[in-house]
């Protein structure tokens, strides 16, 4: 009898360690860091006849992409030399690379205004030079168009392999129409002439849907910390003090970041103490099954390192004022909601099946927190090397 109980106990944590391996392998082609950088479009059209295009863009991500396999832009400056080589150009030199891979770029942008496709000329290249030369030195090129009429519907598509996008529509002073794109999506018979202001419930429930979509399913390393702090006890209360000691802290230094410009501090930094968040919890949770006073408060730390992870999504948008508040506030309630569907996948597939058996901690939170801790290794390593 005790031998049969054994091999069904191992048979359990051989199949959940297996289904981790497969949904950690999956997610892992999709998701490189939480600081995200699209390239941001700007268009102005209220010049008579004239269309000016103003981009800003990680040329060197997207340069060094022409290299790797799949020809994709990149995210981190690890996954290619090429992209270390590019940023010790100087300006003059990168500027070089930029007009000879323009040809490419250019190719990827599609502009039809009344379904007549739009050549666009390049203006001026302006490379900004961050004082952090870690974090990505963003480009500035200006395109042109003229003879495009007085249009009344736009249609936009961004090559794929190039990554997000934002595209900004600012008109009568402040007020911007912007759209997030990933990767294949359009914009298709958008209405120039009859441009309304957003409606704020709108805004709100777009970015409750980002800031969703970057826990699940593009947010593996921030699945992984939130499902360690989840093994740690199924006591409720435990639970509830680890996850709001971290929702306040990771809101603190989202709205910092977002609406101060200047609050900013390298993905080389963030990126490995995100990783290492992840060993920590998972290694905690070998040794003890309680909620030791410390661990609220080493929580919020980490917390406030993975809401600068997250700024960048924001920030990119260029939304002010109470736009800005309510993207930050829906793109908050997304992550949250995001977070809280983690918790209960674990409960629904494991806790409320197991939980209550003796063999629970055993088999299930313990080779999950190793897990969970040898892909927080992978990372950290990865991510300082």
């Amino acid at each position: 009898m005790t031998g049969k109980v054994f091999l069904k106990n191992k048979t359990l944590f051989s199949l959940f360690a297996f289904g981790l391996i497969l949904i950690t392998s999956f997610s892992g082609a999709i998701v490189k860091a939480h600081e995200i950088r699209p390239t941001v479009f700007e268009f102005d059209v209220t010049k008579k006849n004239t269309l000016l295009l103003k981009a800003l863009v990680n040329f060197e991500a997207l340069i060094a992409g022409r290299s790797t396999q799949s020809g994709q832009a990149l995210e981190h400056s690890e996954q290619d030399p090429r992209y270390g080589e590019l940023r010790s150009l100087s300006r003059q030199e990168l500027e070089l690379e930029i007009r000879k891979f323009f040809p490419s770029w250019i190719r990827g942008i599609t502009i039809k205004f009344d379904d007549a496709s739009i050549p666009l000329t390049l203006g001026k290249i302006t490379i900004r030079s961050p004082e952090d030369m870690e974090l990505p030195r963003l480009t500035e090129i200006t395109l042109k168009s003229d003879n495009v009429g007085t249009p009344r519907s736009l249609y936009w598509r961004y090559d794929p392999n190039f990554g997000d996008s934002i595209v900004r529509l600012k008109w009568d002073g402040d007020k911007i129409k912007a759209f997030w794109l990933k990767p294949g999506d359009i914009i298709s018979n958008y209405d120039l002439f009859n441009q309304k202001s957003r409606p704020k419930i709108e805004l709100f429930i777009e970015y409750i849907k980002i800031g969703f979509i970057h826990i699940l399913p593009l947010g593996l390393d921030h699945i992984l910390f939130i499902l360690g702090l989840y093994f740690l006890s199924l006591r409720l209360k435990f639970l509830l003090v680890q996850i709001t000691s971290f929702t306040v802290a990771h809101s603190i230094t989202l709205g910092l970041a977002t609406v101060w410009n200047q609050f900013q501090i390298a993905s080389s930094i963030i990126e490995p103490l995100i990783a290492l968040s992840i060993v920590f919890i998972a290694v905690e949770n070998l040794f003890t099954d309680r909620l030791s006073k410390w661990r609220p408060v080493v929580i919020f730390i980490f917390g406030l390192i993975h809401g600068i992870g997250f700024s960048g999504v924001l920030k990119d948008v260029g939304y002010q004022g109470g736009s800005q508040l309510l993207a930050l506030g829906g793109f908050s309630v997304g992550v949250e909601l995001g977070q809280i569907s983690v918790v209960l996948i674990a409960f629904l597939s494991l806790g409320v099946w197991f939980g209550r058996r003796l063999w629970y901690r055993a088999y299930i939170v313990r080779p999950g927190s190793v897990l969970i801790g040898v892909f927080g290794a992978f990372w950290f390593v990865e991510r300082i090397w």
